[in-house]
């Protein structure tokens, strides 16, 4: 038998165990955010909230590091961080150290792999590490530690 909608999703999510006293169904996914949540009815996006609706699944940034697919990820982090469950993080940041997992996870050959994992853990990460302690990275800057991260094809 199907669970009915309210408790799946969004308000499972709200109404979880333990979760209500750090964040209230109305603030976090209220009428607005549902709205611009405008994917909620697709099963990935509903796959989502159901694994935050687990009491088994801690709500932290290592949990959401972990889903995919990165737009709804990315969306749904920021209304975390926006409404005070998770801690304020650079957005950009996040979704470079994420752009750069999977780009290190398709190169094949481990000794390339391991070159483009060093150049950005000491230049490129460190500087965006820089830039970020300063002010809130721009998408400019993020795009070009991506394109100066991997050697021309």
């Amino acid at each position: 038998m199907p669970k009915s909608p309210a408790t799946t999703g969004a308000a499972a999510a709200a109404t979880r165990p333990g979760t209500r006293s750090r964040i209230s169904a109305p603030a976090a996914f209220s009428a607005n955010a549902c709205t611009s949540f405008s994917t909620i009815g697709n099963q990935h996006v509903q796959k989502l909230l159901r694994t935050l609706a687990d009491p088994r699944t801690p709500i932290t940034h290592d949990t959401l590091n972990g889903l995919s697919p990165w737009r709804s990820v990315a969306y749904l982090r920021d209304l975390l961080m926006l409404h005070g469950v998770l801690p304020q993080v650079d957005r950009h940041l996040m979704l470079f150290q994420r752009w750069l997992g999977d780009t290190l996870a398709g190169i094949k050959r481990r000794e390339h792999r391991q070159v483009v994992e060093r150049f950005s853990a000491w230049h490129v990460q460190r500087r965006l590490h820089q830039f970020a302690e300063r002010a809130p990275l721009r998408e400019s800057q993020t795009a070009r530690a991506r394109s100066g991260t991997l050697p021309p094809s």
